[in-house]
């Protein structure tokens, strides 16, 4: 009996070991595995929640203007209310539904991108310097 169990530990122990490898090669960008799964991996609601979190970052950071990240906040709420509209209807979102959350997303996406490297904190009003 001890050595049916050491086999069958044994037997389990290598098939593990085997698969183990297999998932972490698989998941290794998450963002190409699935082709709803958003820019970040994940699907809508993380984006939408790295996106906050980016925000937050920015603003934490002194990297975005009191201006910039209101504006940012309220995009991101609108995003977020198209898409419970668009739940509304049956908790499941078509393809072109997604594409076009997506697509709006990652123009946010851009817009932090361009907000937080714009250097509008030096200026205590959140003018621009004429450039834009």
């Amino acid at each position: 009996m001890k050595r049916f169990i050491a086999v069958a530990s044994l037997a389990i122990m290598a098939i593990l070991s085997l698969s183990s490898p297999v998932s972490a090669q698989r998941g290794w960008d998450n963002r190409y595995d699935n082709q709803f799964s958003g820019r970040y991996g994940g699907g809508i609601n993380n984006t939408q929640a790295q996106l906050q979190a980016r925000i937050t970052a920015g603003i934490n950071s002194g990297r975005l203007s009191s201006r910039e990240a209101s504006r940012l906040q309220a995009k991101l709420a609108r995003i977020n209310q198209v898409e419970m509209r668009l739940r509304a209807t049956g908790n499941r979102l078509s393809f072109g539904e997604r594409q076009r959350l997506n697509r709006q997303l990652a123009n946010l996406s851009s817009e932090i991108t361009r907000d937080m490297n714009d250097f509008d904190r030096r200026f205590a009003s959140g003018r621009r310097g004429g450039w834009r």
